[in-house]
Protein backbone atom coordinates (compact mmCIF):
# COMPACT_ATOMS: atom_id res chain seq x y z
CA UNK A 1 0.00 0.00 0.00
CA UNK A 2 2.89 2.33 0.84
CA UNK A 3 4.43 2.02 -2.61
CA UNK A 4 1.03 2.31 -4.26
CA UNK A 5 0.39 5.59 -2.45
CA UNK A 6 3.84 6.89 -3.35
CA UNK A 7 3.37 5.99 -7.03
CA UNK A 8 0.07 7.88 -7.02
CA UNK A 9 1.65 10.86 -5.28
CA UNK A 10 4.47 11.27 -7.78
CA UNK A 11 2.94 9.89 -11.01
CA UNK A 12 3.59 11.88 -14.19
CA UNK A 13 0.70 13.23 -16.19
CA UNK A 14 0.43 11.17 -19.39
CA UNK A 15 1.30 13.16 -22.50
CA UNK A 16 -0.25 12.31 -25.87
CA UNK A 17 1.37 13.81 -28.98
CA UNK A 18 -0.65 14.34 -32.17
CA UNK A 19 1.11 15.18 -35.43
CA UNK A 20 0.10 17.43 -38.28
CA UNK A 21 -0.46 17.17 -42.03
CA UNK A 22 1.93 14.66 -43.56
CA UNK A 23 3.45 14.38 -40.12
CA UNK A 24 4.04 10.63 -39.81
CA UNK A 25 6.12 8.31 -41.95
CA UNK A 26 3.59 6.68 -44.26
CA UNK A 27 4.08 3.57 -46.36
CA UNK A 28 1.64 1.72 -48.58
CA UNK A 29 1.14 -1.04 -51.06
CA UNK A 30 -1.23 -1.77 -53.93
CA UNK A 31 -3.55 -4.77 -54.09
CA UNK A 32 -3.25 -4.77 -57.89
CA UNK A 33 -1.16 -3.09 -60.54
CA UNK A 34 -1.85 0.58 -61.30
CA UNK A 35 -0.71 2.28 -64.50
CA UNK A 36 0.64 5.31 -62.63
CA UNK A 37 3.05 3.23 -60.52
CA UNK A 38 5.92 0.85 -61.21
CA UNK A 39 5.46 -2.54 -59.61
CA UNK A 40 6.90 -2.54 -56.09
CA UNK A 41 6.13 -4.54 -52.97
CA UNK A 42 6.08 -1.40 -50.84
CA UNK A 43 5.97 2.33 -51.55
CA UNK A 44 7.28 5.25 -49.54
CA UNK A 45 4.14 7.35 -49.68
CA UNK A 46 5.16 10.24 -47.44
CA UNK A 47 7.61 11.73 -47.32
CA UNK A 48 8.47 10.08 -50.61
CA UNK A 49 11.87 9.22 -51.93
CA UNK A 50 12.75 12.38 -53.86
CA UNK A 51 14.12 10.60 -56.94
CA UNK A 52 11.07 8.35 -57.11
CA UNK A 53 8.68 11.27 -56.62
CA UNK A 54 10.35 13.27 -59.40
CA UNK A 55 9.96 10.35 -61.79
CA UNK A 56 6.53 9.17 -60.63
CA UNK A 57 4.65 12.13 -59.08
CA UNK A 58 1.31 10.69 -60.18
CA UNK A 59 2.10 7.42 -58.39
CA UNK A 60 2.53 9.26 -55.09
CA UNK A 61 -0.62 11.23 -55.91
CA UNK A 62 -2.51 7.98 -56.42
CA UNK A 63 -1.91 7.09 -52.78
CA UNK A 64 -3.19 10.53 -51.75
CA UNK A 65 -6.33 10.53 -53.92
CA UNK A 66 -9.48 10.81 -51.80
CA UNK A 67 -12.80 9.38 -52.99
CA UNK A 68 -16.38 9.76 -51.79
CA UNK A 69 -19.18 7.23 -52.34
CA UNK A 70 -22.83 8.06 -52.92
CA UNK A 71 -23.56 7.32 -49.26
CA UNK A 72 -20.94 9.83 -48.13
CA UNK A 73 -18.25 7.30 -47.21
CA UNK A 74 -14.78 8.81 -47.68
CA UNK A 75 -11.82 6.61 -48.55
CA UNK A 76 -8.66 6.29 -50.61
CA UNK A 77 -8.42 4.52 -53.96
CA UNK A 78 -9.65 0.94 -53.47
CA UNK A 79 -6.27 -0.55 -54.47
CA UNK A 80 -4.44 1.48 -51.81
CA UNK A 81 -3.53 0.03 -48.43
CA UNK A 82 -1.73 2.43 -46.11
CA UNK A 83 0.72 1.30 -43.47
CA UNK A 84 0.69 3.46 -40.35
CA UNK A 85 2.35 2.65 -37.05
CA UNK A 86 0.21 1.69 -34.08
CA UNK A 87 -1.10 4.03 -31.41
CA UNK A 88 1.66 5.11 -29.07
CA UNK A 89 4.48 5.15 -31.63
CA UNK A 90 6.55 8.33 -31.72
CA UNK A 91 9.50 7.13 -33.79
CA UNK A 92 7.64 7.71 -37.08
CA UNK A 93 6.70 11.32 -36.25
CA UNK A 94 9.51 13.77 -37.13
CA UNK A 95 8.00 16.77 -35.32
CA UNK A 96 8.43 15.11 -31.91
CA UNK A 97 11.99 13.80 -32.25
CA UNK A 98 13.34 16.53 -29.96
CA UNK A 99 10.37 16.84 -27.61
CA UNK A 100 10.06 13.12 -26.84
CA UNK A 101 13.70 12.62 -25.68
CA UNK A 102 13.42 15.85 -23.67
CA UNK A 103 10.40 14.45 -21.82
CA UNK A 104 12.17 11.12 -21.35
CA UNK A 105 15.00 12.97 -19.61
CA UNK A 106 12.36 14.35 -17.26
CA UNK A 107 11.24 10.84 -16.32
CA UNK A 108 8.72 9.96 -19.01
CA UNK A 109 8.56 6.49 -20.55
CA UNK A 110 7.26 5.71 -24.03
CA UNK A 111 4.13 3.58 -24.10
CA UNK A 112 3.63 4.15 -20.35
CA UNK A 113 2.99 7.86 -19.95
CA UNK A 114 4.23 9.19 -23.30
CA UNK A 115 2.40 8.34 -26.53
CA UNK A 116 2.21 9.36 -30.17
CA UNK A 117 -0.90 9.15 -32.33
CA UNK A 118 -0.17 8.14 -35.95
CA UNK A 119 -3.37 8.54 -38.00
CA UNK A 120 -4.52 8.81 -41.60
CA UNK A 121 -3.69 12.46 -42.23
CA UNK A 122 -4.82 12.24 -45.86
CA UNK A 123 -8.54 11.62 -45.42
CA UNK A 124 -8.87 13.32 -42.01
CA UNK A 125 -11.42 14.25 -40.75
CA UNK A 126 -14.26 12.91 -42.89
CA UNK A 127 -12.44 9.68 -43.78
CA UNK A 128 -11.25 8.75 -40.29
CA UNK A 129 -14.41 7.85 -38.32
CA UNK A 130 -12.42 5.40 -36.17
CA UNK A 131 -9.93 8.00 -34.91
CA UNK A 132 -11.86 9.69 -32.12
CA UNK A 133 -13.48 6.56 -30.59
CA UNK A 134 -10.03 4.95 -30.53
CA UNK A 135 -8.47 8.02 -28.98
CA UNK A 136 -11.14 8.21 -26.30
CA UNK A 137 -10.75 4.56 -25.38
CA UNK A 138 -6.96 4.85 -25.19
CA UNK A 139 -7.07 7.99 -23.05
CA UNK A 140 -9.45 6.42 -20.55
CA UNK A 141 -7.16 3.40 -20.20
CA UNK A 142 -4.01 5.52 -19.92
CA UNK A 143 -5.52 7.78 -17.28
CA UNK A 144 -6.76 4.81 -15.28
CA UNK A 145 -3.35 3.11 -15.38
CA UNK A 146 -1.37 6.25 -14.50
CA UNK A 147 -3.73 7.77 -11.97
CA UNK A 148 -3.37 11.20 -13.56
CA UNK A 149 -5.32 13.14 -16.16
CA UNK A 150 -3.73 13.42 -19.60
CA UNK A 151 -2.24 16.36 -21.47
CA UNK A 152 -2.89 16.43 -25.21
CA UNK A 153 -0.35 18.19 -27.43
CA UNK A 154 -1.19 18.89 -31.05
CA UNK A 155 1.24 20.23 -33.62
CA UNK A 156 0.01 22.00 -36.78
CA UNK A 157 -3.06 20.11 -38.08
CA UNK A 158 -2.79 18.04 -34.91
CA UNK A 159 -4.22 21.10 -33.16
CA UNK A 160 -7.33 20.69 -35.31
CA UNK A 161 -7.53 17.04 -34.24
CA UNK A 162 -7.33 18.13 -30.59
CA UNK A 163 -9.87 20.91 -31.08
CA UNK A 164 -12.39 18.65 -32.81
CA UNK A 165 -11.92 15.76 -30.39
CA UNK A 166 -12.41 18.00 -27.37
CA UNK A 167 -15.17 20.31 -28.60
CA UNK A 168 -17.20 18.13 -30.95
CA UNK A 169 -16.67 14.51 -29.98
CA UNK A 170 -16.34 14.63 -26.19
CA UNK A 171 -18.72 15.91 -23.54
CA UNK A 172 -17.44 18.66 -21.29
CA UNK A 173 -17.88 16.35 -18.29
CA UNK A 174 -15.70 13.70 -19.94
CA UNK A 175 -13.02 16.26 -20.77
CA UNK A 176 -12.88 17.52 -17.19
CA UNK A 177 -12.61 13.95 -15.92
CA UNK A 178 -9.82 12.75 -18.23
CA UNK A 179 -7.97 15.80 -19.59
CA UNK A 180 -5.72 18.05 -17.55
CA UNK A 181 -4.71 20.47 -20.28
CA UNK A 182 -4.14 21.07 -23.99
CA UNK A 183 -1.09 22.33 -25.86
CA UNK A 184 -1.54 23.84 -29.32
CA UNK A 185 1.78 24.29 -31.13
CA UNK A 186 2.00 26.11 -34.49
CA UNK A 187 -1.81 26.01 -34.58
CA UNK A 188 -3.79 25.12 -37.68
CA UNK A 189 -6.96 24.65 -35.63
CA UNK A 190 -8.81 27.53 -37.31
CA UNK A 191 -6.89 27.88 -40.55
CA UNK A 192 -3.44 27.44 -42.06
CA UNK A 193 -2.82 29.27 -45.30
CA UNK A 194 0.07 27.49 -47.01
CA UNK A 195 -1.75 24.12 -47.16
CA UNK A 196 -4.80 26.03 -48.41
CA UNK A 197 -2.65 27.63 -51.10
CA UNK A 198 -2.20 24.19 -52.68
CA UNK A 199 -5.80 24.57 -53.79
CA UNK A 200 -4.88 27.72 -55.71
CA UNK A 201 -1.56 26.58 -57.14
CA UNK A 202 -2.43 22.94 -57.75
CA UNK A 203 0.76 21.91 -55.99
CA UNK A 204 1.10 19.46 -53.13
CA UNK A 205 4.09 20.16 -50.91
CA UNK A 206 7.26 19.06 -52.71
CA UNK A 207 5.52 17.03 -55.46
CA UNK A 208 6.12 18.15 -59.02
CA UNK A 209 3.05 19.74 -60.62
CA UNK A 210 0.89 17.58 -62.85
CA UNK A 211 -2.79 17.83 -63.64
CA UNK A 212 -3.43 14.77 -61.48
CA UNK A 213 -1.47 16.18 -58.53
CA UNK A 214 -3.55 19.35 -58.81
CA UNK A 215 -6.77 17.31 -58.87
CA UNK A 216 -5.99 15.33 -55.73
CA UNK A 217 -4.64 18.35 -53.88
CA UNK A 218 -7.76 20.43 -54.50
CA UNK A 219 -10.11 17.85 -53.02
CA UNK A 220 -8.09 16.47 -50.09
CA UNK A 221 -10.25 16.79 -46.94
CA UNK A 222 -7.27 17.47 -44.69
CA UNK A 223 -6.38 20.49 -46.83
CA UNK A 224 -9.96 21.71 -47.03
CA UNK A 225 -10.30 21.61 -43.25
CA UNK A 226 -7.45 24.13 -42.98
CA UNK A 227 -9.27 26.82 -44.94
CA UNK A 228 -9.82 30.01 -42.94
CA UNK A 229 -12.47 29.66 -40.25
CA UNK A 230 -15.45 31.84 -41.10
CA UNK A 231 -15.55 33.46 -37.64
CA UNK A 232 -11.86 33.87 -36.86
CA UNK A 233 -11.32 35.36 -40.33
CA UNK A 234 -14.78 36.84 -40.84
CA UNK A 235 -13.73 40.05 -42.60
CA UNK A 236 -10.38 38.86 -43.91
CA UNK A 237 -9.91 39.33 -47.64
CA UNK A 238 -8.33 36.16 -49.01
CA UNK A 239 -8.46 37.08 -52.71
CA UNK A 240 -8.13 40.81 -53.37
CA UNK A 241 -9.04 42.78 -56.48
CA UNK A 242 -10.34 39.85 -58.47
CA UNK A 243 -12.83 40.11 -61.31
CA UNK A 244 -15.48 39.44 -58.67
CA UNK A 245 -14.06 42.00 -56.24
CA UNK A 246 -12.62 41.18 -52.84
CA UNK A 247 -13.31 37.64 -51.65
CA UNK A 248 -13.56 36.98 -47.92
CA UNK A 249 -13.11 33.65 -46.16
CA UNK A 250 -16.72 32.45 -46.27
CA UNK A 251 -16.91 33.14 -50.03
CA UNK A 252 -13.64 31.49 -51.02
CA UNK A 253 -15.11 28.11 -51.94
CA UNK A 254 -17.77 29.65 -54.21
CA UNK A 255 -15.08 31.68 -55.96
CA UNK A 256 -12.93 28.57 -56.47
CA UNK A 257 -15.89 26.63 -57.87
CA UNK A 258 -16.94 29.44 -60.21
CA UNK A 259 -13.41 29.69 -61.55
CA UNK A 260 -12.95 25.97 -62.16
CA UNK A 261 -10.56 25.08 -59.35
CA UNK A 262 -12.77 22.51 -57.62
CA UNK A 263 -14.14 19.33 -59.22
CA UNK A 264 -17.60 17.90 -58.53
CA UNK A 265 -16.06 15.32 -56.21
CA UNK A 266 -14.11 18.05 -54.45
CA UNK A 267 -17.34 19.95 -53.84
CA UNK A 268 -18.97 16.87 -52.30
CA UNK A 269 -16.00 16.33 -50.02
CA UNK A 270 -15.97 19.99 -49.01
CA UNK A 271 -19.59 19.84 -47.87
CA UNK A 272 -18.61 17.23 -45.28
CA UNK A 273 -15.97 19.43 -43.66
CA UNK A 274 -17.51 22.89 -44.04
CA UNK A 275 -19.25 22.62 -40.66
CA UNK A 276 -15.79 22.83 -39.12
CA UNK A 277 -15.19 26.15 -40.85
CA UNK A 278 -18.54 27.47 -39.66
CA UNK A 279 -17.91 26.73 -35.98
CA UNK A 280 -17.25 29.75 -33.82
CA UNK A 281 -14.12 28.92 -31.80
CA UNK A 282 -15.27 27.55 -28.47
CA UNK A 283 -12.94 27.50 -25.49
CA UNK A 284 -12.31 24.01 -24.13
CA UNK A 285 -13.40 23.34 -20.54
CA UNK A 286 -9.76 22.86 -19.45
CA UNK A 287 -6.69 25.07 -19.55
CA UNK A 288 -4.61 25.43 -22.69
CA UNK A 289 -1.20 26.62 -23.87
CA UNK A 290 -0.93 28.14 -27.35
CA UNK A 291 2.51 28.52 -28.91
CA UNK A 292 2.75 30.37 -32.22
CA UNK A 293 4.85 32.85 -34.17
CA UNK A 294 3.65 36.01 -35.88
CA UNK A 295 7.13 37.25 -36.75
CA UNK A 296 7.88 35.64 -40.13
CA UNK A 297 6.39 36.92 -43.41
CA UNK A 298 3.90 34.22 -44.35
CA UNK A 299 1.50 33.81 -47.27
CA UNK A 300 -1.98 35.02 -46.24
CA UNK A 301 -3.73 35.78 -49.54
CA UNK A 302 -3.64 36.47 -53.27
CA UNK A 303 -4.33 39.54 -55.36
CA UNK A 304 -5.21 40.18 -58.98
CA UNK A 305 -7.65 38.98 -61.61
CA UNK A 306 -5.79 35.70 -61.90
CA UNK A 307 -4.52 35.61 -58.30
CA UNK A 308 -1.07 36.29 -59.69
CA UNK A 309 0.24 38.33 -56.75
CA UNK A 310 0.95 36.91 -53.30
CA UNK A 311 0.02 38.77 -50.11
CA UNK A 312 2.08 38.27 -46.97
CA UNK A 313 1.39 38.80 -43.29
CA UNK A 314 2.60 37.53 -39.94
CA UNK A 315 3.02 33.82 -39.33
CA UNK A 316 5.45 30.91 -39.08
CA UNK A 317 6.04 30.33 -42.84
CA UNK A 318 3.20 27.77 -43.02
CA UNK A 319 0.35 28.95 -40.79
CA UNK A 320 -0.63 32.59 -40.51
CA UNK A 321 -1.03 34.02 -37.01
CA UNK A 322 -4.65 35.13 -37.38
CA UNK A 323 -6.13 31.92 -35.95
CA UNK A 324 -4.24 31.83 -32.65
CA UNK A 325 -4.49 35.61 -32.30
CA UNK A 326 -8.28 35.43 -32.57
CA UNK A 327 -8.49 32.59 -30.07
CA UNK A 328 -6.13 34.28 -27.65
CA UNK A 329 -8.36 37.34 -27.64
CA UNK A 330 -11.40 35.21 -26.72
CA UNK A 331 -10.32 32.34 -24.49
CA UNK A 332 -9.99 33.12 -20.78
CA UNK A 333 -8.13 29.98 -19.66
CA UNK A 334 -5.57 30.05 -22.47
CA UNK A 335 -1.97 31.05 -22.00
CA UNK A 336 -0.60 32.37 -25.27
CA UNK A 337 3.04 32.65 -26.28
CA UNK A 338 3.78 34.54 -29.48
CA UNK A 339 7.49 34.17 -30.23
CA UNK A 340 7.20 37.08 -32.70
CA UNK A 341 10.65 36.35 -34.12
CA UNK A 342 11.68 36.51 -37.77
CA UNK A 343 13.95 33.48 -37.74
CA UNK A 344 13.86 30.06 -39.32
CA UNK A 345 14.49 28.58 -35.88
CA UNK A 346 10.98 29.71 -34.97
CA UNK A 347 9.31 28.61 -38.18
CA UNK A 348 6.48 26.11 -38.32
CA UNK A 349 8.12 22.88 -37.13
CA UNK A 350 11.49 24.04 -35.76
CA UNK A 351 9.81 26.19 -33.08
CA UNK A 352 8.82 23.01 -31.25
CA UNK A 353 12.49 22.15 -30.81
CA UNK A 354 13.52 25.44 -29.24
CA UNK A 355 14.76 25.04 -25.62
CA UNK A 356 12.40 27.74 -24.37
CA UNK A 357 9.46 25.99 -26.02
CA UNK A 358 10.40 22.65 -24.50
CA UNK A 359 10.79 24.18 -21.05
CA UNK A 360 7.49 26.04 -21.29
CA UNK A 361 5.64 22.90 -22.38
CA UNK A 362 7.10 20.90 -19.49
CA UNK A 363 6.24 23.67 -17.06
CA UNK A 364 2.68 23.71 -18.36
CA UNK A 365 2.38 19.94 -18.02
CA UNK A 366 3.43 20.12 -14.38
CA UNK A 367 1.13 22.95 -13.46
CA UNK A 368 -2.20 21.97 -11.98
CA UNK A 369 -5.48 22.06 -13.84
CA UNK A 370 -7.78 25.06 -13.74
CA UNK A 371 -9.82 23.76 -10.80
CA UNK A 372 -7.07 24.27 -8.23
CA UNK A 373 -3.94 26.39 -7.76
CA UNK A 374 -0.51 24.85 -8.24
CA UNK A 375 0.23 25.09 -4.50
CA UNK A 376 -2.86 23.02 -3.71
CA UNK A 377 -1.92 20.39 -6.27
CA UNK A 378 1.58 20.11 -4.82
CA UNK A 379 0.15 20.04 -1.32
CA UNK A 380 -2.09 17.14 -2.30
CA UNK A 381 0.87 15.15 -3.60
CA UNK A 382 2.78 15.70 -0.38
CA UNK A 383 -0.33 14.92 1.64
CA UNK A 384 -0.61 11.57 -0.09
CA UNK A 385 3.08 10.96 0.50
CA UNK A 386 2.59 11.90 4.15
CA UNK A 387 -0.32 9.51 4.43
CA UNK A 388 1.86 6.78 2.92
CA UNK A 389 4.56 7.44 5.50
CA UNK A 390 1.98 7.57 8.27
CA UNK A 391 0.55 4.24 7.17
CA UNK A 392 4.00 2.67 7.29
CA UNK A 393 4.76 4.23 10.67
CA UNK A 394 1.46 2.99 12.10
CA UNK A 395 2.12 -0.47 10.73
CA UNK A 396 5.56 -0.52 12.34
CA UNK A 397 4.11 0.55 15.69
CA UNK A 398 1.41 -2.13 15.53
CA UNK A 399 3.99 -4.78 14.72
CA UNK A 400 6.19 -3.64 17.60
CA UNK A 401 3.25 -3.70 20.01
CA UNK A 402 2.30 -7.21 18.89
CA UNK A 403 5.86 -8.41 19.33
CA UNK A 404 6.03 -6.73 22.73
CA UNK A 405 2.78 -8.31 23.83
CA UNK A 406 3.98 -11.73 22.75
CA UNK A 407 7.19 -11.31 24.72
CA UNK A 408 5.25 -10.16 27.80
CA UNK A 409 2.86 -13.08 27.43
CA UNK A 410 5.77 -15.53 27.35
CA UNK A 411 7.33 -14.00 30.49
CA UNK A 412 4.03 -14.16 32.35
CA UNK A 413 3.60 -17.80 31.36
CA UNK A 414 7.12 -18.61 32.62
CA UNK A 415 6.51 -16.89 35.95
CA UNK A 416 3.27 -18.80 36.34
CA UNK A 417 5.01 -22.09 35.73
CA UNK A 418 7.71 -21.26 38.26
CA UNK A 419 5.12 -20.44 40.97
CA UNK A 420 3.20 -23.70 40.62
CA UNK A 421 4.16 -26.59 43.08
CA UNK A 422 3.72 -29.76 41.09
CA UNK A 423 5.26 -31.86 43.89
CA UNK A 424 3.12 -30.95 46.89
Amino acid sequence: MFFTLLSIAFALKPVILIHGHGGTKTYGHLTKNVDKCPQLDRYEVWPPNSAFADQYPDCIAYFLDTKIDDDGTVHLNPEVVLELNEFGDISSIPAFQILAPYLEEKGYTRMKDLFGVPYNWITYPSGTPELFPMLKEKIEKIVEENGEKAVLLGHSMGTHVVRTFINDFSSREWVRKYIDGLVFNAPAFYGCFVPFSYTVTGRFSSLKYTDYVAEISRKMPSIQVMYNNYHAFKDTVVFANTKSGNITSSNVQNYLIENGYISDEGQKLFKLIEKSLKEDPVEPPVRSLILYNSGIPTLVGYEGENLEKEIYGGGDTACHAGGPQYVCSKWKKAECVDWNINSGEYSHSPMLSRPEALDRIFQFINESGSVEPESESLAKKWTIAGIACAVVSAAVIVIMVIIGCRKTSKIDDYDSIKSTNYYS
